[in-house]
């Protein structure tokens, strides 16, 4: 649903990559770095419980191949795939920062990425990576610039988006990379908003031109304000608007994600609404939950965004969250099974805490 959402912004924009090869970048990373810890903490006498370690690290419990730069992810005996990394800091910042990017997601991301946030910290990691002497060495062997640099790219496009977007204009997570301290964009970012090239865009500039990009100098440097820059890109219809769509109700998954009670699952529910009424389907979305039930749609209170009104039986309730789960475009049997789960674990554990105060209580009184 994600790669699909990138055909609704803008005529002409398309994200230099899509999701899965987003993932699979991710993948080939992680697995460099897990490598290069070889050469760090391993002990010759028990590589074993070094070789342990690293797959846990990466989620996996097989430890073939695991230093074999001639074995891949995914390639006989060493199965990684995204799966096993989906829930890591670095996976999950590089999830948030394409939808940012790339479609404009901004529910809960524009203001957790400052200088001190995880995706400042990712990003000095990748950029690090991409004038590393390990990753010029081994990449005769296990090839891995060209997903740090689409990465880098990827957090690149979305500093230059809360430039165009002026969010945390005095502390963004990647203010220190590059020329900054302007108001406004340099060739390069707008290039990466636009998807076109720098070469097209210098043309573009050339004051010589009838109607040229408007650029401006600061010493050695050219820019363009920012104003100029979504004039320009809505002209073109490469503008992506921001949205207030939750991405972490992007997608549920109800089968491997581990819901540890009723408020967990209550809570992904709830922003996988959020991330519905923000797309085309809101109307749908709305119509079936109100035919389900009055008011089942509510707001929080000190909060943005949309709540579910669920009461603690209604989880139990077998056909009326199967209906939900249709309506909130999930697995209807899959949704009504996971809650009456989570419902009789509730329950049990209510009854274990009822039975532990009768029984303190009956000895109190002994």
């Amino acid at each position: 649903m994600v790669d699909e959402l990138i055909t609704l912004q803008g005529n002409f924009f398309k994200a230099p990559l899509i999701k899965d090869e987003l993932r699979q970048h991710v993948v080939t990373v992680s697995l460099l770095i897990a490598r290069q810890l070889h050469f760090v903490f391993s002990r010759p006498e028990n590589m074993g419980i070094h070789e342990q370690a690293q797959a846990q690290l990466l989620g996996m419990t097989n430890t073939t191949g695991m230093n074999d730069p001639d074995v891949q992810p995914r390639g006989e005996g060493l199965d990684l795939s995204y799966e096993h990394l989906s829930n890591t800091v670095f996976a999950l910042v590089m999830e948030e920062l394409y939808e940012f990017a790339y479609l404009g997601m901004l529910y809960g991301t524009g203001y957790e990425m400052n200088s001190e946030s995880a995706p400042s910290w990712v990003s000095r990691i990748l950029v690090d990576l991409s004038r590393s002497q390990y990753v010029e060495e081994s990449e005769q062997y296990a090839p891995a610039k060209d997903a740090i640099l689409a990465l880098m790219a990827v957090c690149e496009t979305a500093q230059a988006r809360m430039i165009l977007e002026e969010i945390q204009r005095d502390d963004t997570f990647m203010s220190w990379y590059g020329f900054e301290g302007h108001e406004g964009l340099t060739i390069r970012q707008v290039a990466l908003l636009s998807g076109m090239s720098e070469a097209s865009l210098r043309t573009m500039a050339n004051p010589k031109r009838s109607n040229p990009l408007k650029t401006q100098s600061h010493g050695r440097h050219t820019y363009i304000s920012t104003s100029d820059v979504k004039e320009w890109l809505i002209s073109k219809g490469r503008y992506v608007p921001l949205s207030d769509i939750d991405r972490r109700g992007v997608e549920v998954d109800l089968a491997s994600e581990a819901f540890v009670d009723l408020d967990h699952l209550s809570q992904r529910l709830e922003s996988r609404l959020h991330f519905l009424l923000g797309t085309d389907d809101a109307g749908d979305v709305t119509a079936e939950m109100a035919a389900l039930r009055g008011g089942l749609i509510g707001k929080r209170q000190f909060e943005d965004g949309p709540c579910l009104n669920l009461k603690t039986d209604d989880y139990g309730n077998t056909a009326l969250m199967a209906k939900i789960g249709k309506a909130l475009h999930l697995p209807p049997e899959l949704l009504s099974l996971k809650a009456a789960h989570l419902h009789a674990q509730a329950m049990a554990n209510a009854f274990e805490r009822r039975f532990s105060e009768t029984v303190r209580q009956t000895r109190k009184k002994s």
